[in-house]
């Protein structure tokens, strides 16, 4: 196009062929062209090619079967790759399509490659449903009568064996990251509010006593009442732990999520957050460069509100109705 303008204010085909970079031999071509039929005899064409292999309709009907399942035509899972998207085609349409072939076949389906998330078959959907619509609003109006702070709680293992993330390096050059091969882990249960993060770290696993001693922590460092929400975990319904919520006096009251739904938990995003962030490619020699590393990531997301607050958002709770 830029061509035919020149053509029009009467350059010639050296001047042409100097102004855009091109040899005297494509101008000349162009000029001819232009000559003939004008700019519009300019505009690019697609060269003509084969029939596409698989029909709008062939299209359609292979759309409706994958969004079926590929449980559905006899798999034991949902993964649909490229060779069973190339087997359900050759068994519904009778042609057979190269993982190339089938690969432009999605993506002219508008499908994409992408991770799956894994959720527990023993998931209630309504029962997580209606905590969502029902039992979240329910509680955060008992929160704003009673003016209690709603902390999320859960627990998390960070082990000296580290997250390894993508690094640049030489070509054919594989990086080696060196770690112990027996290592230790650290167990840090914590608790997310809208305003701040609250933690402790212990070398053992968490059981009631730890439990009972992060509830203690809590009303050290938040005043008034309190209203905790956690999962199922043994330690949150054991013997010790329950005595321990009667003798406060109703200040902590506990509510649990619903069970394998670890989604609803704003925490849950935070430990992702400091794994795949900051510990990342971190591989400590000693179990207390690791406690040190693991407080002082925690402490840097204490400092970021807008941080803490999408942990929230991404829960898919209702956030207008907090209190």
């Amino acid at each position: 196009m830029e061509a035919a303008a020149l053509f029009a204010e009467g350059r010639s085909r050296a001047e042409v062929a100097a102004a855009l970079g091109v040899s005297w031999r494509a101008a000349h071509g162009w000029f001819q062209r232009w000559e003939k039929g004008g700019a519009g005899a300019l505009l690019s064409t697609t060269r003509p090619g084969p029939p596409p292999k698989f029909s709008d309709g062939d299209v359609e009907v292979l759309r409706e079967n994958l969004l079926r399942g590929a449980m559905a035509h006899g798999y034991a899972n949902e993964l649909w790759t490229l060779r069973r998207v190339a087997r359900l085609a050759r068994e519904l349409t009778g042609r057979k399509a190269s993982p190339s072939e089938v690969w432009r076949l999605l993506r002219r389906m508008n499908w994409s490659p992408q991770k799956p998330e894994r959720r527990a078959r023993e998931r209630d959907e309504e029962k997580i449903r209606r905590w969502k619509q029902e039992t979240w609003p329910e509680l955060c109006a008992k929160a704003g009568r009673e003016q209690r702070t709603i902390v999320f709680v859960d627990e998390c293992g960070f082990s000296q064996k580290s997250t390894a993330r993508k690094t640049w390096a030489p070509s054919g050059q594989t990086p080696v990251l060196e770690m112990n091969f027996n290592w230790n882990k650290l167990s840090i249960i914590g608790g997310i509010s809208l305003r701040s993060i609250y933690f402790q770290i212990h070398e053992e696993s968490i059981k009631s006593e730890q439990v009972i001693g992060f509830l203690e922590h809590l009303q050290r460092y938040i005043r008034g009442n309190l209203l905790v929400v956690w999962d199922g975990l043994p330690a949150h319904r054991s013997k010790a732990v329950k005595e321990y919520l009667r003798s406060t006096g109703g200040r902590v009251w506990v509510e649990r999520l619903p069970a394998y739904a670890p989604e609803l938990n704003p925490i849950e995003y935070l430990w992702g957050n400091v794994k795949g962030s900051d510990l990342a490619n971190v591989s400590p020699k000693e179990l207390w460069e690791l406690s040190r590393q693991a407080r002082e990531a925690l402490f840097k997301k204490r400092r970021r509100p807008k941080l803490l607050r999408a942990f929230w958002v991404q829960t898919d709770l209702d956030l207008d109705v907090l209190p």
